[in-house]
């Protein structure tokens, strides 16, 4: 029988290998090996192994542990992680007409979160995942969504961002609690100065929760990439999950 859950948990060194930590559902501190990039990634795709783990020890190793290859059996994402303090704030003149406003039912957040996921992401991104493991994502999102770790952004009575949160759990990795942004959306199709007042009040908000922050991001995304590190997220290591 074919064991799905193994893992690989792998760290990048400076020198340029791995060193791989071999674990079932729970981490084998003893168990080392090294390897390089090419032999070990040229493998994975053969393997029984269903999801790997690269941490990173610097975000300049970013491109080092991406392997394009493999984008057809895995989906990729980023981890990037930021103390709520630590956010840097953009210096904008804000549109009195945004507003931030919270979720008041679970219901309303669900039906802007399949909205705005199906719209800003799924749509966009269904010609490299495929739609089965789309809707896996979605059907998650939605039984962990809490209305109290969300908020929305409005202009006009009209929805421009919304930021759904979950609540915080111990990340093993950090040893530390970590309230992960679940999913978080911005309008297009709305003005420089809206957009970035946007920006601001979801910044703002994030940088008054309580627990460090962290998020996963499709590694293709780079609009997004692009956001996080602008305003102080650092990525700390890159997932792979077979498709």
């Amino acid at each position: 029988m074919v064991c799905r859950q193994k893992q690989v948990i792998l760290v990048f060194y400076a020198s340029g290998y791995w060193q791989v930590n071999m674990v079932n559902n729970q981490c084998v501190i003893g168990s080392l090996e090294l390897m390089d990039k090419g032999n070990f990634l040229s493998g994975l795709v053969k393997s029984e192994i269903n999801s790997l783990r690269i941490d990173l020890e610097s975000s300049d190793h970013l491109g080092i542990a991406i392997d394009d290859r493999l984008r057809t059996d895995f989906y990729i994402e980023y981890t990037m992680v930021c103390q709520p303090q630590m956010i840097k704030m953009p210096q904008v003149c804000l549109n009195s007409a945004c507003k931030i406003r919270p979720y008041k039912s679970i219901e309303s957040l669900k039906e802007d979160a399949l909205r705005t996921s199906e719209a800003g992401f799924n749509s966009i991104w269904e010609i490299e995942i495929p739609r089965k493991f789309l809707a896996l994502m979605d059907n998650y999102m939605l039984e962990v969504l809490d209305p109290s770790y969300s908020i929305k952004v409005i202009e006009d009575n009209k929805l421009i961002a919304m930021v759904a949160n979950l609540p915080a759990r111990f990340f093993q990795p950090l040893n530390l609690e970590v309230e992960t942004i679940g999913w978080i959306w911005i309008e297009t199709n709305i003005s420089k100065v809206s957009r970035l007042s946007a920006h601001h009040l979801i910044l703002n908000w994030l940088a008054s929760r309580p627990n460090m922050l962290g998020l996963s991001v499709y590694y293709k995304n780079k609009r997004s990439i692009n956001f996080f590190l602008k305003y102080g997220f650092e990525v700390k290591c890159v997932r792979y999950t077979r498709f």
